[in-house]
């Protein structure tokens, strides 16, 4: 499920239902407008956001974040 917010300065995506061993898995996002696109793709992931966020406390929560993710995709793939 996906929900937007709206802010002062623009909206907040929120894509709910992503599981562990997609954490590294990037996500196309465009705008449409009807049938035309009025922005640019970006390309996302959890990974991004974690790779953005390594400083300080919630920098090793970052990292221990993706072990886990990582471990998990380890453990689906056998």
């Amino acid at each position: 499920m996906t929900v937007f917010e709206k802010t002062d300065g623009g909206y907040y995506i929120f894509i709910k239902g992503l599981t562990l061993v997609q954490m590294r898995d990037a996500l196309e996002i465009t705008v449409y407008n009807g049938e035309t696109a009025v922005s640019n793709t970006l390309k996302y992931s959890i990974e991004s956001y974690a790779s953005a966020n390594q400083s300080g406390t919630l920098g090793a929560l970052m990292k221990a974040m993706m072990k886990v993710g990582d471990a998990a995709n380890a453990y689906v793939a056998q």
